[in-house]
Formats: structure tokens, sequence, C-alpha cells
């Protein structure tokens, strides 16, 4: 008598498919993933990717929608709209608010003393280094 294989979950073919990137990355590290839409657009891998992103319990991304939004308008619908986009190569990942500016208008602000926004980086030496300079005094 034959054992029926199961049928493997798609967490599992997720973890196959980042594993098969991972290890052609590592074969041949300047090797670039020109494109990758056809293997981000897989249902199972958009599905482990909502199913991630629940599971942390993420905070709303650059487009501000919250988990309970996305739950209202129908995860399934905005994964087709999704899957449709990247399948037709019309999905267009929103800049960071701050980006949106032009190098122009960033370069200007400099120069007229405007603040500029810090990065995350500066915030984080910065807090270290207020943090230090107070157990100081």
């Amino acid at each position: 008598m034959t054992a029926i294989s199961a049928q493997p979950t798609p967490h599992e073919k997720v973890r196959v498919l980042q594993r098969k990137l991972y290890r052609a990355a590592k074969a041949a590290p300047r090797r670039t993933f020109g494109v990758l839409y056809d293997k981000v657009y897989r249902r199972d891998v958009l599905g482990e990717a909502w199913q991630r992103v629940r599971r942390n319990r993420g905070s709303a991304g650059i487009d501000k929608q919250t988990i309970a939004e996305v739950e209202a308008q129908g995860v399934e619908r905005i994964l087709d709209e999704l899957e449709e986009e990247l399948r037709e190569k019309r999905y267009r990942p929103m800049p960071p608010s701050w980006k949106r500016t032009s190098a122009t208008a960033r370069t200007a602000s400099v120069r007229s003393g405007a603040p500029a926004k810090p990065s995350a980086r500066f915030k984080r030496m910065s807090r270290g280094a207020r943090a230090k300079s107070s157990t100081l005094i």
C-alpha cells in the first residue's frame, strides 16, 4: 500500500520560493533579479503576505489603510486587484510622502535655511545622544 503524499501548504510553497531566491542570490552575489512579477503575483504569495501582516498586527502603510479598513473592503477583493495590477505590470507603489517633493524643492528648502526632514538614523542617534547627555548632567 502506498501512502498518499500531502499537498504543500501555501506557507510551505512560499518558503520554498524564498529559499530558491536566497540560494540564487548567495550563489551569485552580483546577480540582479530583474523581474519578479511572476513570483510576486502568485495567489499563495499574496495570501501568505496578507497572513503575515495580519499576524504581526501591521500598522497602516503609506496609503494609511488599516487592517480593519482592508477587511471592511474585503481582503479577497483587494488581493484580486493587487494580483491583476502585478500581472499586468501596472502596479506602482506609492513613494513615502516626504519623498514626493522634487529634488529641486528639497534643495531649495535646504538653501533657504528651512529645516529638512531628519532621517530615521539621525533621530535614533539624536535620542541616544540626548539620553547620554542627560545622564552626564
